[in-house]
């Protein structure tokens, strides 16, 4: 993958942070609605700090003319992973709240 693209995805990924944002509050608001319980508060604050983290992460990779090394390459990768899943370990426990 070529300089240039590492960059794209760099960019893409903070400038997409509001959606998925708005995305992770209105699912923990809907989930915390149906059974009050602090699991979907604790989700909210895993999920938004693995995207805090991801942007963290991949601040430097958003310059023009930064060369990103392999580590942080595969530090970014990593990061990304962490932030899906927590993203997604909603699902199945959402699924096993009477099927919600």
């Amino acid at each position: 993958m070529r300089d240039e693209d590492w960059t794209d995805i760099a960019r893409r990924r903070v400038r997409e942070f509001p959606i998925r944002l708005l995305f992770s509050v209105g699912i923990a608001a809907a989930v915390f609605l149906h059974d009050a319980a602090a699991w979907p508060v604790i989700w909210l604050i895993a999920t938004v700090a693995a995207q805090l983290a991801t942007s963290w992460i991949s601040a430097p990779m958003r310059r023009e003319v930064f060369v990103a090394p392999h580590w942080r390459k595969q530090l970014f990768v990593a990061s990304v992973v962490v932030s899906t899943t927590v993203f997604a370990s909603v699902a199945p426990l959402a699924w096993f709240m009477e099927g919600w």
